[in-house]
């Protein structure tokens, strides 16, 4: 099975709570009803999502939702929503923010990050405890945050394995 794309995510999230027909997943997702028909229906086809007249579930019992979340289809995933994030940095006047520096830091200063890093984490996973079963939440309006760090030298032979 191939990797969902990031709008497919966008739909089994919309699904996850509840049965939903396609006018409220694409209300929900703000993407174009006739994509929505197209998606479901491939969706249905790889068994992930199932159907009951017009509503469409997750199939939970589906193997090929395990496969779609291994390691390696969620580095696409994460590949997919970072070059989305750049794109629309760089092409939106509005709702935008991207941050990236290169700074010295010292052994203190490292764990000062780390643990700051540890903060924003505890912060978004109460986020995600707070909303999860909330019927109200609208997929469309949740927010794509990312963090971290990492050594320049690292980062530098990856782009040079990538390169080759």
């Amino acid at each position: 099975m191939t990797r969902l794309l990031m709008i497919e995510r966008a739909i089994l999230e919309s699904c996850g709570n509840s049965k939903k027909t396609i006018f409220e997943i694409a209300d929900e997702t703000g993407i174009d009803i006739s994509m929505i028909g197209t998606l479901c229906i491939r969706l249905k086809k790889k068994g992930i999502l199932a159907r009951n007249q017009n509503h469409y579930y997750i199939n939970k019992d589906a193997n090929s939702l395990v496969v779609a979340n291994s390691p390696e289809n969620i580095r696409k995933e994460v590949r997919e929503v970072t070059n989305s994030m750049i794109e629309n940095y760089f092409t939106r006047k509005e709702n935008r923010s991207l941050k990236l520096q290169k700074v010295y830091v010292d052994k203190t200063e490292e764990l000062i990050l780390n643990s700051m890093l540890d903060q924003l984490n505890r912060f978004v996973e109460d986020l995600q405890k707070n909303h999860k079963k909330n019927s109200r939440n609208i997929v469309k309006k949740q927010k794509i945050l990312m963090w971290g760090h990492g050594n320049y030298n690292d980062l530098i032979e990856s782009s040079l394995q990538l390169a080759r």
